[in-house]
């Protein structure tokens, strides 16, 4: 496991403490994917995760404006993640996360590592999440 962390999210407008765990995975080839889940220590049911391949980073870096490599990326994302995990117990915390699910029948969320300045909320990151499904789910704890 490359990171593991315990964080304060804000979820559907309340916050949750929820686990982020991020994995480099083995993929075709020489290259190795990127796995982030979201996990909740309350709710065995809520596992949300995302694989990213270096393809599809190059589509997240040209959606984002991203100005790193995929070899970089990894390491940024612990970047942001501890610079959340350092502003959570501040009362006008800079950092933040954000997830929100679009429904619940589609599976998909939206993880976003958002800095609040005076001006406005900027979005770090955005990563789209899907939820487990029951073999997932048996994997996940099995």
């Amino acid at each position: 496991m490359f990171y593991s962390g315990r964080h304060l999210v804000s979820f559907n407008g309340k916050n949750r403490n929820l686990n982020i765990d991020i994995d480099l995975g083995a993929s075709c080839g020489s290259t190795k994917d990127l796995e982030i889940r979201l996990t909740d220590d309350d709710d065995f049911y809520f596992l949300y995760s995302t694989k990213i391949s270096v393809s599809e980073f190059t589509n997240i870096k040209q959606q984002q404006g991203l100005l790193i490599n995929f070899d970089e990326f990894e390491q940024k994302v612990v970047d942001l993640l501890h610079m959340c995990s350092q502003e959570e117990s501040t009362e006008n915390s800079r950092y933040g996360l954000q997830f929100s699910r679009n429904t619940e029948e589609d599976g998909c969320g939206l993880l976003q590592i958002v800095e609040a300045t005076n001006f406005k909320y900027l979005h770090h990151l955005s990563l789209n999440l899907y939820a487990a499904n029951d073999e997932k789910l048996k994997l996940y704890f099995g």
